[in-house]
């Protein structure tokens, strides 16, 4: 059983090593040291608060990082990255923490 909550107690290096996991397969090799990563981060405007993760068993599998910033001078959140470990796809994680994002 997965359980869904924010990424706001989640540290950068577990996030990061999630993120790498969940890219591990792609054809296109990603390199991205964890200095890049939190660049890449602050780049897209991710907020940890409105950001949800999967987790079994305490460990996080799956991501949905998510920014928020004025559109037409609404507040809106966008989607800025979602992976999920090679092992648990297909299960609807991703699906799960899109109906559990708050």
């Amino acid at each position: 059983m997965f359980i869904y909550d924010t990424l706001e107690n989640i540290g950068i290096e577990t996030l990061h090593e999630t993120f790498l996991n969940a890219f591990s397969d792609y054809q296109v090799k990603m390199d991205l040291p964890l200095f890049k990563f939190q660049h890449m981060l602050q780049r897209r405007g991710y907020v940890p608060k409105v950001s949800i993760g999967a987790f079994n068993n305490e460990t996080l599998v799956g991501f949905v990082l998510n920014g928020v910033r004025n559109w037409d001078g609404k507040l809106t959140a966008y989607d800025t990255g979602t992976g999920i470990i090679e092992a648990y796809r297909k299960q609807g994680i991703t699906s799960n923490m899109l109906l559990n994002v708050r």
